[in-house]
């Protein structure tokens, strides 16, 4: 049955909540705040996760306040504009609850990935350019913000191999905040965070994704030149010492743009080929390719040309 209402305080499977979100299952049933899973009518390719807060009597006399409150978190993130980035989106205030939607995790995490399906260093190295990507549109807000923590928990590798950013949620006090699991070896070693707190965080994350790698894999894949600058570009993002370390993701992310080793091996032998055949054109010379181009207009052309004359010398002769 179909509902607009939680039935006392709990909605239920099936339940339609503010004419758009499907209840399909009830997570968090037995403690504050409810959690489901549920649909987007909208966007029914997505599953996605729903926060359930019934407010306090003194909470409910100040409904206005929190609906101004709800649209104000929205616009602290409304710059994070990252698809891999999953933070609530939708907040609402229903009756005498607040819900807030997230879209719900697709992969496992990074370094699960790793050892399971052994990926190139190339790939760790492209799934760590992202991750950089995402870490500097919270450096670059009007407000920044410094997440200082990066369990693997919190990066997930989805099975189309995209990256996604997960751990925020809105707390009791109705803001969006980035809440990981409590893991002291991912979390920088800084009494105050700042932007090499999370490179940091970022450096910590690809070691060991690095050390779940197989190290014959490595040495295949890199000569001894290419293993010690990768090494070095983790050893200066993971300094203990803040100042000696990397100054910002965007640098980070520049380093690890001279480490596109190792993807060109992957390449598929059709795409290799094709590149030699373009290759191969382009040392031609430009007679031989205007005449590749064009032969077939120039015999024509002579042809008429030569059936002209004949006509010609067979008018006058006459």
């Amino acid at each position: 049955m179909s509902s607009e209402t939680a039935k006392g305080g709990v909605f239920s499977a099936g339940d339609i909540i503010d004419g758009r979100f499907t209840v399909k299952q009830v997570l968090e049933k037995d403690r504050k705040p409810f959690q489901y899973r549920v649909e987007d009518n909208v966007a029914p390719a997505k599953t996605f996760l729903m926060t359930h807060f019934p407010l306090s009597e003194k909470q409910i006399e100040s409904k206005g306040k929190i609906r101004r409150d709800l649209e104000k978190q929205l616009r602290r993130v409304s710059w994070l504009r990252h698809p891999g980035i999953l933070v609530p989106r939708t907040l609402f205030l229903k009756d005498e609850s607040v819900l807030a939607v997230v879209e719900e995790p697709a992969g496992v995490a990074i370094d699960e990935y790793v050892k399971a399906e052994s990926p190139n260093i190339g790939q760790i190295v492209e799934w760590m350019r992202e991750a950089c990507d995402m870490f500097a549109q919270f450096h670059e807000g009007r407000k920044p913000m410094y997440l200082g923590s990066l369990p693997p928990s919190s990066l997930r590798i989805t099975p189309d191999q995209q990256v996604q950013l997960t751990g925020f949620a809105i707390d009791r006090e109705l803001e969006i905040r980035y809440v990981p699991e409590e893991d002291d070896k991912f979390k920088a070693p800084d009494a105050e965070l700042e932007a090499r707190s999370d490179v940091w965080c970022l450096g910590n994350i690809m070691k060991r994704c690095i050390k779940l790698s197989k190290s014959d894999a490595i040495k295949a894949e890199l000569n001894e030149q290419q293993q010690q600058e990768f090494a070095d570009v983790i050893a200066l993002a993971t300094r203990s010492e803040v100042a000696k370390r990397m100054p910002s993701v965007a640098t980070l992310k520049t380093r690890l743009e001279r480490l596109r080793f190792s993807t060109a091996k992957r390449m598929h032998k059709a795409e290799l080929d094709m590149e030699i055949k373009v290759h191969t054109v382009q040392e031609k010379s430009i007679w031989q390719q205007l005449w590749e181009a064009y032969r077939t207009q120039f015999l024509v052309g002579l042809f008429m040309f030569l059936i002209f004359v004949i006509l010609v010398q067979v008018i006058t002769s006459g």
